[in-house]
């Protein structure tokens, strides 16, 4: 949805799809691709630094463990010579164990924390990747090769999503639909090529190919349509 620009085609003109028919609202598009972008980028820097600033907090953790790893059994080898208590013995071997258990917790609580990141960073960049495909649609090319038919919006005007915007008739490809009697659709076979005549063209026959046969009879009439 937005307003018409750069209108750039009228009825009877041939268009290709590399053609700009219009835009619409290009600008509006491209900065909301920019603040999507933007997002983006702070949470990448914001997974980054928290990685780091994690990283550290648990060296600083294992750090503490093995120092207290280290008193512990500086302590126990002491116990030995007989000149410690063993009260002394299991209060280093509580700060000990409080070390290891806070370099357990720092350690899961960094990889929960950096799953939940990630998960944003990935949210970000979805949100990025959408912005840039509504920059990529709100340039309008004709999705087909054909002649415009009919020019439907005008310079300034707002259109919603799902608006037409141009009727393309397609010439190189045409479909016959035709229909046929209960008795005659016998001979009818899928690959098999059928003459017809229009009005426009008197005198003049074109041929096509069957490309299906409809299934089943029309109840009132009796005929198959093809």
């Amino acid at each position: 949805p937005g307003t018409v620009y750069d209108v750039n085609f009228n009825e009877g003109q041939k268009g290709k799809p590399d053609d700009v028919l219009c835009r619409v609202a290009p600008e509006a598009y491209r900065q909301s691709m920019l603040k999507a972008k933007g997002a983006y980028d702070y949470t990448v820097a914001q997974l980054a630094d928290t990685k780091r600033r994690l990283a550290n907090a648990i060296a600083r953790t294992r750090i503490k463990l093995n120092e207290s790893t280290i008193e512990l059994q500086r302590r126990r080898s002491v116990r030995e010579a007989g000149a410690i208590s063993n009260e002394e013995i299991e209060l280093y071997q509580s700060r000990r164990d409080l070390s290891a258990l806070e370099l357990k917790d720092a350690t899961e609580a960094a990889e929960t924390e950096i799953k939940v990141l990630e998960a944003s960073v990935a949210e970000k960049e979805a949100q990025w990747r959408i912005s840039e495909e509504d920059v990529r649609k709100s340039i309008v090319h004709p999705p087909i090769e054909g002649v415009i038919e009919q020019r439907l919006v005008a310079n300034g005007e707002f259109v919603s999503a799902g608006t037409p915007l141009a009727l393309m008739i397609d010439t190189r490809v045409l479909k016959l639909r035709f229909k046929v009697s209960e008795k005659d659709s016998a001979a009818l076979r899928l690959g098999g090529k059928v003459r017809f005549a229009v009005p426009a063209h008197t005198g003049r026959e074109f041929e096509a190919v069957i490309y299906h046969i409809g299934e089943q009879l029309e109840a009132q009439s009796r005929v198959l349509t093809c």
